[in-house]
């Protein structure tokens, strides 16, 4: 692959009337990159659109804003760290996310009945064997 890719490259400069910079070369060769790095293809070669961000996707980077806007004013040392960021805003999105379902749940349910009570455990007997035998001397 790279003794392609050098010979590619040597036929490439040879073929230019001016001689290109370093810089000229090494800005071609990022741009060159970055847009192999970032075009994907699909089975049918056509390039493929990037996913919708989801619910959470949309939610997390409000909220990472919010907190980041509040966190301005303290020091650097007493800030959320990534990991806690995270679970911070997972923690909130959970409780969001429950409290919708507990309103859903009792919006759909109407109780007709009292519910039956739960039948009390049966004490299980114990089943651990007691050595008979001792060694005699």
């Amino acid at each position: 692959m790279s003794s392609k890719l050098i010979s590619r490259l040597t036929e490439f400069v040879s073929a230019q009337t001016e001689e290109p910079s370093k810089k000229d070369l090494a800005d071609a060769l990022k741009e060159i990159y970055k847009s192999k790095k970032t075009t994907k293809k699909s089975t049918d070669g056509e390039d493929k659109q990037k996913r919708k961000p989801s619910a959470y996707n949309i939610y997390y980077a409000e909220q990472s804003a919010i907190i980041k806007k509040k966190e301005e004013d303290i020091p650097k040392e007493e800030r959320m760290t990534a990991k806690e960021k995270m679970s911070y805003i997972a923690k909130l999105w959970k409780d969001q996310k429950s409290g919708e379902k507990v309103e859903e749940e009792e919006s759909e349910i109407t109780l007709v009945s009292e519910p039956e009570p739960e039948p009390e455990p049966v004490a299980k007997k114990s089943t651990a064997k007691t050595s008979s035998t001792k060694k005699s001397k």
